[in-house]
């Protein structure tokens, strides 16, 4: 923290000489304006929320100008500054949300700190209770994130009396605080992997990069409900759209419920549709690893979103073939692309070395897919196992596509570094993705 305070007291940006990129943004499909921005440079392991109209600019050496803050074209405004016994602060917050207010002395020692909900316009307090000195505030949400220093001139000796009150809105006129395209800086070396992920409404939608020039990010968003009222954030990748979560639905996009079968020994001889959840603990693992599935409920056509399938075996192969072209692979080209597919969380470790699934996991999810290692249920009552087994070291997804009595699908395991094409049972339950249908 003392190194960003020291950053942040510089008050010009560096300009590097070498690269200097400036990415826009635009949106089309379901919605044509962005709520929020997440840029997460994976290489780095950083990450920053923009304005949906802010424009991005990457930079070899970036130190933080605070005078931008007390701009009052811009998106904070503290005044008078330097303040004596209060002052005013105005931020603009683009969507309504929570969001965490802190104040740091110069040393990087928070001295207070606050969560609020807040409503989309001009949001207004007074602060006071500060002694003589130097400090910074930070506003952080999930659409704004914005830190702007203070000189105070009082003469208290004790920050117990700091106070943040007469908290009021604005939300009816019209930001003077916010540019239409305020620029936003980020540190970059070239060849780093960045994501960028938008929101709009309920709409999430993530497109991977690696830039090497100007350009505008045009983000498709499309809406993914299914019939229980999950909606799922999407990746955008080559030429398909892919959800980014797992499937968790329990009902067909007929409207009609999926069975559930719960007896381990029952499901082993299904040759019928159903689902279960991992070891018959929704609350559990439902929600972050989604349901498991047997190919029969695959082959009805019904299990995805209206708009959406269970994706071929050729368009697993054309996803495949997508990342392990464009940076994707771990060492340069081929099947190792399972890392840039694999959650960043929930992997084993054990004997996993470099490249490997669960080695050093938050170097993971490069493309956006997010895929969790769900585990499986039954099809190995030759070898013992049945029930539910492998969660945290295996992530399966079933294809639409036949493979003789049994249907191909894709995997990794968290001590391989290969996405892997396999097959598997009918009975067998795993996991499904879902890919846009184009209508050609």
């Amino acid at each position: 923290m003392k190194i960003i305070i020291l950053l942040m007291l510089c008050l010009s940006v560096q300009y590097s000489l070498g690269q200097d990129y400036q990415i826009a943004f635009s949106a089309k499909g379901a919605s044509s304006s962005i709520d929020s921005i997440r840029v997460e440079n994976v290489s780095q392991y950083k990450r920053i929320i923009i304005g949906g109209s802010d424009v991005l600019r990457l930079q070899k050496n970036v130190i933080v100008d605070v005078e931008r803050f007390n701009d009052p074209d811009k998106n904070l405004r503290i005044y008078p500054n330097p303040i004596q016994e209060y002052g005013k602060v105005d931020f603009y917050t683009p969507v309504a949300g929570t969001t965490s207010i802190d104040l740091f002395d110069l040393s990087g020692q928070k001295l207070f700190g606050m969560r609020k909900e807040m409503e989309m316009g001009i949001n207004s307090f007074f602060l006071s209770g500060l002694g003589r000195g130097v400090y910074f505030i930070r506003f952080h949400s999930q659409a704004c994130n914005y830190t702007g220093k203070i000189v105070s001139w009082a003469e208290n000796l004790s920050v117990e009396s700091i106070s943040f009150n007469d908290f009021r809105n604005r939300s009816t006129l019209t930001s003077n605080l916010k540019s239409a395209k305020a620029e936003v800086k980020m540190q970059y070396n070239t060849g780093d992997q960045l994501k960028y992920t938008a929101s709009s409404g309920n709409n999430k939608t993530t497109i991977p990069d690696v830039p090497s020039e100007n350009k505008t990010i045009n983000f498709e968003f499309v809406e993914c409900k299914d019939p229980d009222g999950n909606n799922y954030p999407i990746v955008q990748l080559g030429t398909q759209i892919w959800m980014a979560e797992n499937l968790k639905t329990t009902t067909y996009n007929d409207k009609k419920g999926i069975p559930l079968e719960t007896d381990d020994f029952v499901w082993e001889s299904m040759t019928s549709p159903g689902y279960c959840w991992y070891d018959n603990n929704k609350e559990t693992y439902g929600e972050k690893y989604g349901a498991l599935y047997n190919w029969y409920a695959v082959e009805t056509g019904k299990l995805c979103p209206a708009g959406w399938h269970v994706p071929s075996d050729e368009e697993w192969t054309i996803l495949s073939d997508f990342l392990a072209a464009n940076g994707f692979a771990y060492l340069g080209t081929g099947i190792d692309i399972a890392k840039s597919m694999a959650t960043t969380w929930g992997w084993d470790d054990e004997d996993a070395e470099s490249g490997d699934v669960g080695y050093e996991p938050i170097r993971n999810n490069s493309s956006g897919f997010s895929g969790p290692p769900a585990g499986l249920r039954g099809g190995r009552v030759s070898l013992g196992l049945s029930g539910s087994y492998n969660i945290g070291g295996r992530g399966q997804w079933w294809s639409s596509t036949e493979n003789n009595s049994n249907a191909f699908t894709r995997h990794f395991i968290y001590y391989q570094t290969d996405l892997n094409r396999s097959y598997a049972g009918k009975s067998v339950g795993l996991s499904v993705r879902c890919v846009l249908t184009k209508n050609n």
